[in-house]
């Protein structure tokens, strides 16, 4: 419990102090949509100070190996109908900042029109300001429910038990699917300082590109069917 704890701590500060706060990354083609709204695992951007030169989920290798490229390849396959075009957002601002942070910004994304959303948040939530982090939550969720597709909620990668219940109730009232990614982060191989030398223990701390790909299964998994039956 202490370790975990600690953990904790040692993500907020990192995010406090690097985020890159409701940053958007242009849609790559394709003909279908996936918009991925999260913390730094969903994007970080290039940063000299942690020595981070990605601009994807940290702290995968490359563009291609985050989740959220591991998804659209699987939701690629799976269709038979050709790549799918990627939006990735970095919305942080959700976590730490929830009572300043504005519902206008997902709106001004149009996340109705995707047919898959995601929304990876809630660990660098600020210990005893759960209260405050849960009706922002579900506002993002009800604005960001696509019209006539499917809405995935991934629970905390740096396992929090009583975030991940705010997150799986208000994601199922709102008719999304709720993903469960606790245990993840303590398999060592699905920790990025594990699988390459990484100086800056806030990014080691991160999914591997293992981590990653398991993260886009659980997800895939979760949505394949309810995708399947989507209009």
């Amino acid at each position: 419990m202490v370790y975990r704890n600690v953990i904790r701590i040692l993500v907020i500060i990192f995010l406090a102090q690097f985020a890159v706060n409701a940053n958007t990354q242009p849609a790559e083609s394709g003909n279908h949509g996936l918009l991925a709204i999260g913390n730094s695992i969903t994007r970080h951007g290039p940063s000299s100070t942690l020595g981070w030169t990605g601009d994807w989920g940290m702290a995968a290798s490359k563009l291609g190996a985050d989740y959220v490229s591991q998804l659209a390849d699987l939701l690629s396959t799976a269709s038979s109908s050709g790549p799918w075009r990627v939006t990735r957002i970095n919305a942080s601002d959700i976590e730490t900042k929830a009572s300043a942070y504005s519902i206008q910004t997902l709106a001004a994304l149009h996340p109705q029109d995707y047919e898959v959303i995601v929304i990876e948040l809630g660990d660098n939530v600020p210990k005893g300001t759960e209260d405050t982090f849960s009706p922002v939550y579900s506002n993002v969720i009800k604005a960001s429910k696509p019209r006539n597709g499917v809405l995935a909620c991934i629970g905390t990668w740096w396992t929090s038990p009583a975030i991940d219940k705010i997150i799986e109730e208000t994601c199922r009232n709102a008719g999304g699917i709720y993903v469960d990614i606790s245990g993840l982060s303590s398999i060592p191989e699905n920790v990025a300082r594990n699988e390459r030398q990484i100086d800056n223990p806030g990014v080691g701390m991160h999914p591997s590109d293992r981590g990653m790909i398991e993260i886009a299964h659980r997800i895939f998994d979760k949505i394949s069917k309810a995708i399947g039956e989507s209009p």
